[in-house]
């Protein structure tokens, strides 16, 4: 079936009155549907993923589930150097220099090689100066920290990206990540070790990457003769404050599950992470969103700066409602939400989903906000930002963990979300235009 008659099928299932306002809109019409394949391919994972990830919890349970959960999280806190930064940066280059795409692709590709190279050699030396002699924790992060390398093809799925080809990359993800769930419930079922399920993990981005690499092939997408010493040194050039803003972001998403392990115990862990699981599910909508609409919005920016910044306003006002409703529901039905999906075991993660949730709000129009810093090319203050939110989040959590213990780790990752998403803005006068959207966003008002 040709992409035409595929648009006509989805448009037919639209209202006459919508229908009217895209006809002839070729542009909208694929954002609206690349939209719509993110947002059904973060659907599909969830379904799947939370079910087969609660059954992962209960056949663990708290402890065991608090050892996995720590490995990914230690490996999660060292992954932007394995990034390089790049992420962004390539989806902007492959929609402004779409005639230099294989020079950019082959040598982004090197390049987040050598930093998975260099990420999986510091979790190491991290495990083996944290916690000496545990043989287990050092093979399951050796395991958890390969998935890396395959990682580096994703500059495949930002080429595809940049093009507005969301399908084909979607349908492979999600081949893949219900092929290692069919794996996951086979290991429940075998009564399987928990070193299996680590290397399930990275055997789902092993699958995805030869996907990748099968499909752009055709393409000639990747060709690493292509790659360049000065193409390198530009990219590093651009992506350095992104490297160290996605590390300092790193750091108060992850460190708090690093440090409960280390001041409290594996159990804890386990207990906080099931709450975080489940707060952390909203994440995906603003997400989507915006990666639907990157490619657009630097567009946009290039011809008119001023529809750019209405466009965009428009859009965070959008993420920050149902944010607020997603924390509100969440908070409030989190006794109900714990009991049902983990079991009395993990009852008392209830009150850490209750505070957690609310991190969402600041996550959401912080994911909104990365794109006025790339498009302004202000990524210098992107950087200030997140090592502003480390820092408290690091504090923080030095403070209150000893003293609350998982309650505490949960007012510290929403705190250090708002001041380092939205509170920090306020500070620089070339940030304030974004502080203004922010409020602006927050402005339940504007909505009745």
């Amino acid at each position: 079936m040709s992409e035409a008659s595929l648009d006509t099928l989805w448009l037919r299932l639209m209202p006459q009155p919508l229908r009217k306002r895209l006809a002839g809109r070729r542009l909208l019409q694929t954002l609206i549907e690349n939209a719509g394949w993110l947002v059904a391919d973060k659907i599909v994972r969830l379904g799947i993923g939370l079910f087969v990830g609660v059954w992962v919890a209960r056949y663990l349970g708290p402890s065991r589930y608090g050892t996995l959960n720590y490995v990914q999280a230690l490996i999660g806190l060292i992954a932007a150097l394995a990034t390089m930064g790049l992420p962004d940066i390539n989806v902007r280059d492959f929609v402004q220099h779409g005639e230099r795409a294989q020079e950019i692709a082959a040598t982004s590709l090197i390049l987040r090689c050598i930093g998975a190279g260099l990420s999986i050699v510091v979790a190491i030396i991290t495990v083996l100066a944290t916690r000496p002699g545990d043989g287990e924790i050092l093979a399951m992060t050796v395991i958890v920290g390969a998935s890396l390398l395959p990682q580096s093809l994703d500059v495949v799925d930002q080429f595809y990206q940049a093009q507005n080809c969301v399908r084909p990359i979607v349908l492979r993800r999600n081949a893949a990540f219900v092929v290692t769930a069919g794996m996951k419930i086979a290991a429940i079922a075998a009564g399987a070790p928990l070193i299996v399920f680590a290397a399930i993990y990275t055997a789902e981005f092993i699958f995805v990457a030869v996907a990748l690499f099968a499909y752009s092939y055709r393409d000639s997408v990747v060709d690493l003769s292509r790659a360049t010493i000065i193409e390198a040194q530009r990219l590093m050039s651009d992506s350095w404050p992104l490297l160290v803003r996605q590390f300092a972001i790193s750091i108060y998403m992850r460190i708090d599950q690093v440090l409960l392990s280390r001041m409290v115990d594996d159990h804890a862990v386990g207990i906080y992470a099931a709450a975080a699981r489940i707060s952390e599910i909203w994440y995906f909508i603003p997400t989507a969103i915006m990666t639907a609409l990157v490619p657009r919005l630097a567009a946009q920016n290039a011809r008119s700066p001023a529809e750019y910044k209405t466009m965009l306003a428009k859009v965070m006002r959008v993420i920050a409602l149902l944010s607020i409703v997603a924390a509100l529901c969440m908070s409030l039905g989190s006794r109900f939400i714990i009991g049902g999906l983990y079991g009395p075991a993990y009852l008392a993660a209830a009150p850490v989903l209750a505070i957690h949730a609310w991190a969402g709000l600041a996550v959401g129009v912080g994911v909104a906000s990365n794109a006025w810093f790339i498009n302004t090319r202000n990524n210098r203050f992107g950087l200030y930002q997140a090592v502003a939110g480390a820092a408290m989040s690091l504090g923080l959590n030095i403070i209150l963990i000893p003293r609350f213990g998982i309650i505490g780790a949960a007012w510290t990752t929403v705190i250090s979300q708002f001041i380092s998403a939205v509170a920090f803005n306020g500070l620089f006068r070339t940030t304030r235009p974004i502080f203004r959207l922010q409020l602006q966003a927050f402005n339940l008002l504007r909505w009745i």
